[in-house]
């Protein structure tokens, strides 16, 4: 989708979940060649997340390229919440360790404990599901344009209806004049059933006041990603 007037962006964001801006400098953003403006997004952070924006730092430039190297220029000081003591591998032995716990009887059916007893052989084996990203093979991409009162979004969406409504509440405007364009996926794999990277596009198009395609790159779609449930 190109629009006339149409600006292109990128986003810096938190590194950890729940993360905040505390402070940034973007001095060396706006003298990088291309580079046209900087907002900040505040994030929409709540347990459960649901589809809500991690906030950050915005970079509109007048190629997906500069917007890019603009962002690298950034310097950003986070502050990492309530999630920064979060330590992926303690989690997982925590986990081994409740699994390895009796359960919740559902049904008492048989003896297991004298069967095992019995078994010439017995085998056990312990499973484990990490976090993992759904990594599309189209990273996010979406194209805002706000104008008289009335958004229209085009973006590789499989829940348009959903993306409808948190734009217009996100944008303080009534649903009806919200339209969301649904375009062809390339590949979603259920990344795509949520919005927030829409609801990003529509945010700095507001901001901007021109149309804007906001490209995630493969590195943000990994790091910002609605990770699986790690499981044991």
């Amino acid at each position: 989708i190109r629009l006339p007037g149409m600006k292109f962006a990128v986003m810096a964001r938190p590194p950890v979940l729940g993360g905040k801006l505390k402070t940034y400098d973007s001095a060396a953003t706006l003298k990088t060649p291309g580079v046209e403006a900087v907002h900040e997004l505040a994030g929409v952070y709540a347990n459960p997340r649901v589809f809500g924006i991690l906030g950050g730092i915005a970079v509109v430039a007048n190629s997906t390229f500069a917007a890019i190297a603009g962002r690298d220029a950034l310097q950003i000081e986070w502050e990492d919440g309530p999630n920064a003591s979060y330590d992926s591998v303690a989690f997982n032995k925590e986990m081994s360790a409740t699994a390895a716990q009796p359960g919740k009887v559902i049904r008492n059916q048989g003896d297991p404990d004298a069967a095992f007893k019995n078994a010439k052989d017995v085998f056990t084996a312990e499973y484990h599901a990490a976090h993992m990203v759904q990594a599309p093979m189209e990273p996010l991409v979406a194209v805002a344009r706000i104008a008289d009162g009335k958004a229209e979004v085009w973006a590789p969406i499989q829940s348009p209806y959903g993306a409808r409504k948190d734009i217009a509440d996100a944008l303080k405007m009534p649903i009806e004049n919200v339209t969301v364009h649904a375009t062809l996926l390339g590949g979603a794999f259920g990344r795509k059933s949520k919005w927030d990277f829409m609801v990003e596009a529509a945010l700095i198009a507001q901001k901007t006041g021109a149309p804007i395609l906001l490209q995630w790159t493969r590195e943000d779609d990994t790091r910002h990603a609605f990770y699986h449930t790690v499981s044991v």
